[in-house]
This record gives C-alpha cells, sequence and structure tokens, in this order.
C-alpha cells in the first residue's frame, strides 16, 4: 500500500487502522504476545505525541521503526531487571545461614502451583 504524507490526525487514525494488524503481528515476533498491544500502543502515542507521523515521507515505515525502538526498550529493561533480581537474590542467599541447599534445590523441581502452595502452607 502506498501511503501519502499524513496531515491531519484524522488521517493519522486511518493510516494506524489501516496497518494495525500488521503491526501487531510485527510487535508480536518481536516480543511475543502477551506484550505486543502494549508495545505498538506505546509507539503509537510516542509517534503521535511527537508529530513526527504527520510529517513523514513514509509513515508505514516510521510506525514499523517506533514498534522496534519501543521493542528493544522493552527488552533492555527486561534484561535489567533480571539483572538487578539476580544480584539481590545472590545477596540474600549468601547472607542467609538458614539457608539449606537440600531444600533449595527441591524446590527449585517444585511446578509454580507446587511452589505456591508451599508458600501458602509455611
Amino acid at each position: 500500500m502506498d501511503v501519502e504524507r499524513v496531515t491531519s490526525s484524522r488521517s493519522e487514525a486511518e493510516l494506524f487502522l489501516a496497518h494495525r494488524t500488521d503491526l501487531v503481528r510485527f510487535a508480536t515476533a518481536l516480543v511475543g504476545p502477551s506484550d505486543a498491544a502494549d508495545v505498538v500502543s506505546e509507539a503509537m502515542v510516542s509517534l503521535l505525541r511527537s508529530g513526527q507521523l504527520a510529517q513523514a515521507e513514509r509513515p508505514a515505515g516510521l510506525m514499523y521503526r517506533a514498534i522496534s525502538a519501543r521493542a528493544n526498550s522493552m527488552h533492555r529493561s527486561w534484561f535489567r531487571r533480571r539483572l538487578r533480581e539476580q544480584r539481590f537474590a545472590d545477596r540474600l542467599a549468601i547472607h542467609d545461614p538458614d539457608l539449606r541447599p537440600d531444600v533449595v534445590a527441591a524446590v527449585v523441581r517444585l511446578s509454580p502451583q507446587q511452589r505456591a502452595c508451599v508458600y501458602l502452607t509455611y
């Protein structure tokens, strides 16, 4: 689809509606189905607030690029959070004198539902 330069908020909405299915599919490939809609929404809100979409020569390409950037940002945030959580967990494990390796190994083998039962029971 050849898209002309966007000049109004109405045409921005029409442009998004014309591409939304493909944009969500693209985001799903990047971040998975549970986060795809959020990535598309955040990318589109950012584009609309910045006014870049209205000035774009190729607005569809700009939307894909914004989604890709948002997905990359989400991945970076996820990895940084995982590293922080791991560092915190490592410190807890080192300083916990009551932690028994055999119990930790047994808990690791439990399913999330079984872990929840153990947690709620004790």
